[in-house]
C-alpha cells in the first residue's frame, strides 16, 4: 500500500472491489446432482457427463455435505481398477465450502488458496446443505455481467487501473 500512496492513489478510502459487491448466491450454479458416498464409482462417469461441474458434492442421507469427489478422483480410481468401490472411499472428506451470502471475493480467495475448480455453496440458514457449486467461471460471468450493469463502478476501476499499470482497458 505504501507505493500506491506514493503514487498518489488513496488506499484507504478506495472504494470496494466489484467482486466484494457480489454474493454468491447471484453467480453459483444450481445445476448438480449431490451423489451420496455408498454410490459406486463406476456410475460417476455418467454423473460428470451430464453435468457442467468439475466436481460433485457428496451428501449424506440428510443432504449434508461430507465430502467432494472430482473428475480426477474418478479417473485415478478407474484407471486403478477400482470402478465398484465407492464413492466415499475416492472422495475427499470435509471440503473447503462457501455460503450463499458471502462475496465473491473471498469465495475466490477460496478457491485460489485450495487449488480447486469448484467450491461446494451451503446455505447456513438450513443446516448447511448444499444449494449450488461455484466454478471459476461463474464467478468471471458474475463479474462481467456486473461491469455491464454497473457501467460507473466499471469506469472507476479502468480509471484506477490506469493511474496504476498506464494501461488501458477495452472490452470487446
Amino acid at each position: 500500500t505504501r507505493k500506491l500512496a506514493r503514487r498518489g492513489v488513496d488506499v484507504l478510502g478506495a472504494e470496494p472491489d466489484l467482486l466484494d459487491t457480489i454474493p454468491v448466491a447471484a453467480a453459483m450454479t444450481r445445476a448438480f446432482e449431490p451423489v451420496s458416498p455408498t454410490d459406486p464409482v463406476s456410475g460417476l462417469a455418467e454423473r460428470f457427463a451430464l453435468s457442467d461441474v468439475p466436481s460433485l458434492p457428496v451428501v449424506d442421507g440428510e443432504k449434508r455435505l461430507v465430502g467432494i469427489v472430482s473428475r480426477s478422483d474418478m479417473e485415478e480410481a478407474l484407471l486403478r481398477g477400482q470402478g465398484e468401490s465407492r464413492v466415499g472411499d475416492v472422495m475427499t472428506p470435509g471440503p473447503v465450502t462457501c455460503a450463499l451470502d458471502e462475496s465473491l471475493t473471498l469465495a475466490l480467495q477460496r478457491l485460489s488458496l485450495r487449488d480447486v475448480a469448484a467450491l461446494p455453496v451451503v446455505d447456513p440458514g438450513q443446516d448447511d446443505r448444499v444449494v449450488g457449486m461455484l466454478r471459476r467461471r461463474d464467478i468471471i460471468a458474475a463479474y462481467q455481467r456486473a461491469r455491464r450493469e454497473r457501467p460507473e463502478f466499471a469506469a472507476r476501476v479502468d480509471r484506477l487501473r490506469e493511474s496504476l499499470t498506464g494501461a488501458r482497458v477495452f472490452e470487446m
